[in-house]
């Protein structure tokens, strides 16, 4: 007998990670990294981007030009593979973060 497979069952939990530091904080990654990993436990992923690190949401942007190349494709590529599972990626100043989280079972701050 084989066991379920994961792809078919709908996430069973909504987890909200919310990221309020800037894109060249070190643990800036290690957020957008964690978000990922969330979908392997099966968890519905929003990610909402606070305060600095919504500049993440327009790539275009100088403070993103001015970081090494590496370093904003190690950013960028977590909200991509979120947006292209069909998860949330918000910037908080266009959301209500209290809602967002209220309908949540957990949230993370970075």
């Amino acid at each position: 007998m084989r066991p379920p497979d994961n792809k078919s069952t709908p996430a069973a939990k909504h987890v909200v990670v919310i990221l309020r530091r800037p894109p060249q904080h070190p643990r800036s990654y290690h957020a957008l990294r964690s978000a990922v990993g969330y979908l392997t436990a099966n968890l519905r992923v929003t990610l909402v981007l606070g305060g600095p690190a919504e500049v993440l949401l327009q790539p275009d942007a100088a403070l993103l030009k001015a970081l090494p190349a590496e370093t904003v494709t190690a950013l960028l590529r977590p909200l991509g593979t979120l947006r292209a599972l069909g998860h949330a990626v918000l910037a908080a100043s266009a959301v209500d973060l209290e809602a967002v989280v209220a309908a949540a079972d957990a949230a993370v701050t970075w």
